[in-house]
């Protein structure tokens, strides 16, 4: 009887060693897929801007009637064409407006025409269909400023650059005219000390 139950308390314990072992490996394996799964899903996952998220709203809510066949009123607003399509572009409907209006962001008519603002001609944007939320509006926006601070970051690099060039090209025309003043010193001194008469012949003083 002790014997029995010696055997069998001995293959409790076998038996629970290797369910932990399993379980432990299980476990180990669940969590390396997981982590493959989680990079492999930040790798695809693409870096969202103000300028994937405007490119991505044209898409889903304007590019139906604005595509690249028979885009409305000319204006075509598909990802790879809504920059050049908007940016500093002249409105068809008020020609004294443009549609992305750089200088004056909030004289944008396209902005205008998607608030539905008055003074716009015709309805609101997008046509046949729910106009777009706050928070659709402001992802416009937000592009808007991020291209006006890539603008002004450009324009200060390049000013910098420019004033670099400049600041170079004054450096060397100093450096020149130094030379250059220096060589005329030495060769002047020369002359001047031939041009001296001599008080004395033949080492005899003139009268």
């Amino acid at each position: 009887m002790k014997r029995t139950l010696l055997v069998a308390v001995v293959v409790l314990s076998l038996a629970a060693v290797v369910l932990a072992d399993a379980h432990e490996g299980a476990a180990e394996e669940t969590t390396e897929a997981d982590a493959q799964f989680v990079e492999g899903e930040a790798a695809e996952r693409p870096i969202r801007t103000p300028e994937t998220k405007a490119a991505a709203l044209f898409q889903a809510r304007c590019a139906a009637c604005h595509g690249s066949d028979k885009p409305a009123a000319g204006l075509v607003l598909t990802t790879d064409a809504f920059k050049s399509a908007v940016l500093d572009v002249q409105s068809v409907e008020i020609k004294s407006l443009e549609l992305i209006d750089t200088e004056a962001p909030d004289k944008s008519y396209l902005l205008m025409k998607l608030r539905g603002d008055k003074g716009i001609q015709g309805g609101r944007m997008p046509a046949n269909a729910p106009p777009l939320e706050d928070e659709e509006i402001l992802i416009v926006e937000e592009w808007i400023a991020f291209v006006l601070a890539a603008r002004a970051a450009e324009a200060a690099e390049a000013e910098d650059e420019d004033a670099g060039a400049t600041g170079a090209a004054a450096a060397g025309a100093a450096a020149g005219a130094a030379a250059a003043g220096s060589s005329t010193g030495e060769g002047g001194g020369g002359a001047s000390e031939q041009a001296v008469p001599s008080d004395d012949t033949d080492g005899k003083k003139k009268p």
